[in-house]
């Protein structure tokens, strides 16, 4: 053997024991990617930097979806609305039918989207006095240009 030759150390390491059960170990590891999915499906759209969610964004985020999903059945109600009134004359029990539907479905909904939904319902309530003839076209006209109104509102950021 050489004299200046490298000499070999051997060391040992003892860690002691944990204690910590595996299950506890895959529950951690399974439980990290999950709460990273929810805070990617719990994004703000049109966001481009990530923020902390906290308890009063995660309440405007939710208020601002379901201002959205009244946004669209405000616009498919419309729509329809004006499909049914646009035959002459309109039909009553379509025109009631589609006013009870209305009614219905926009009853409750998002804080900022009560004008809208009011004024969507009083229009409803228009088109069927129209359709029996105790009201003119003139007043349900009018109610539906403010619903419109109301409901491009919603829109607008």
């Amino acid at each position: 053997m050489k004299k200046n030759a490298p000499r070999h150390l051997s060391l040992e390491i003892t860690l002691p024991r944990m204690g910590i059960p595996v299950w506890i170990l895959l529950g951690a590891s399974l439980l990290v990617p999950l709460i990273g999915l929810l805070g990617y499906a719990s994004a703000v759209p049109g966001q481009e930097t990530h923020t902390l969610l906290t308890r009063a964004r995660w309440q405007a985020l939710q208020v601002h979806r379901q201002t959205l999903g009244d946004y669209r059945r405000l616009q498919q109600d419309l729509e329809q609305m004006h499909r049914v009134m646009a035959v002459r004359p309109p039909d009553p029990v379509a025109t009631m039918l589609l006013a009870q539907r209305i009614r219905a479905r926009h009853r409750a909904g998002a804080v900022p989207s009560t004008a809208a939904r009011q004024a969507l319902m009083r229009a409803a309530e228009l088109a069927v006095q129209v359709s029996h003839g105790d009201e003119t076209d003139l007043a349900w006209h009018s109610a539906l240009r403010e619903a419109e109104r109301k409901i491009h509102l919603l829109q607008t950021p």
